[in-house]
């Protein structure tokens, strides 16, 4: 009687750890692809420590950097495999594309295929890929992240660019996060499935900047671009643009985004909040590096769009603008 009493209450102790398991997956999924808020910036409950002697970093928990990261969670399959069934139409760019942006949120799928079909087009030659993205959800345990985890997508790995990670480490501009933060962060994760379409033998660079970060932080990241700059490395901010406004508020709001980008503000994008885009020091960065090194780099939209274009409301809505900096 006692061994039936001990195995009902094993059974109904696992039964229970399974079931918070797969609740705890589901609460952590639903927040994928969710836009930078106050909702979402407590970092702490996002990132588990992780163990490394890399570089002096103190970290605490244990994911190896040899585990991929599964990409294709961050993709609405039906829709990746659908858009690249047929051929898919590239726009024209005029120039050499030096640095670009592009969205992460995947609804806008065809808009990321064209983007990227378009950008390989122009560079066929490019080897490395740096993405600057938001540190959506405040996860990274300083306010530069980065990583060494290879991507899974669908068509194969992509891998990372070690030695450029090494000298982000060494230079103290990034930290490294070998955890769970970037089995999370769609800023970089929604892409590579794209940048292995498109660039098949690309290495990229993963840099994710919190919201909330200084200006010399940034520059400080912006004269890293300088060294990691190399002829054969495109530079691209992942970027959604309006955040929660209504169909009408995002399209006034996107004319205004739009001149920055042609500008290269600076002083606009530090200032920057969701209702313009998520990725204003993102494009700092980028942009104080372009004013110093192609001042005379040109903007040129490739794609736009507005998540009102997919679902039907058009009262919280998420915009798009993607495009490239291109020199003669």
């Amino acid at each position: 009687m006692k061994k039936f009493v001990y195995k009902i209450s094993v059974t109904a102790t696992l039964m229970s750890v399974a079931v918070f398991g797969m609740a705890y997956r589901l609460k952590i999924s639903s927040r994928i692809n969710q836009p930078q808020t106050e909702k979402y910036r407590s970092g702490s409950q996002f990132h588990a420590p992780f163990t490394s002697t890399r570089a002096g970093v103190e970290q605490t928990d244990i994911i190896s950097e040899f585990t991929p990261i599964n990409a294709s969670i961050f993709l609405d399959k039906q829709e990746f495999y659908r858009v690249f069934s047929k051929p898919i139409t590239t726009i024209p760019i005029q120039g050499k594309v030096i640095a670009a942006t592009v969205n992460h949120h995947v609804l806008a799928t065809d808009l990321l295929a064209q983007f990227f079909v378009s950008l390989a087009k122009n560079r066929p030659d490019a080897t490395r890929l740096v993405i600057l993205s938001p540190d959506h959800f405040f996860a990274g345990r300083g306010k530069v992240s980065t990583h060494e985890r290879k991507y899974q997508t669908p068509d194969g790995l992509v891998e990372i660019d070690a030695a450029a990670i090494e000298s982000l480490v060494k230079n103290h501009i990034a930290n490294v996060e070998n955890g769970t933060m970037y089995e999370r962060e769609h800023g970089i994760g929604a892409l590579m499935p794209f940048v292995k379409k498109s660039f098949p033998k690309a290495t990229i660079v993963p840099i994710s900047i919190q919201g909330k970060s200084d200006i010399e932080t940034l520059f400080q990241v912006s004269r890293a671009l300088t060294k990691l700059d190399d002829g054969r490395t495109l530079f691209i901010v992942s970027a959604d643009m309006s955040h929660y406004l209504s169909k009408e508020a995002a399209v006034k709001n996107d004319i205004q985004t739009k001149m920055w980008l042609e500008k290269k503000d600076e002083q606009a994008m530090i200032k920057a909040k969701d209702t313009h885009t998520d990725s204003g020091r993102q494009f700092v960065t980028l942009f104080h590096w372009l004013n110093q090194v192609y001042p005379k780099s040109h903007f040129q939209l490739i794609g736009q769009g507005i998540s009102s274009d997919y679902v039907a409301d058009i009262k919280n809505t998420t915009s798009y603008i993607n495009g490239v900096w291109s020199i003669k």
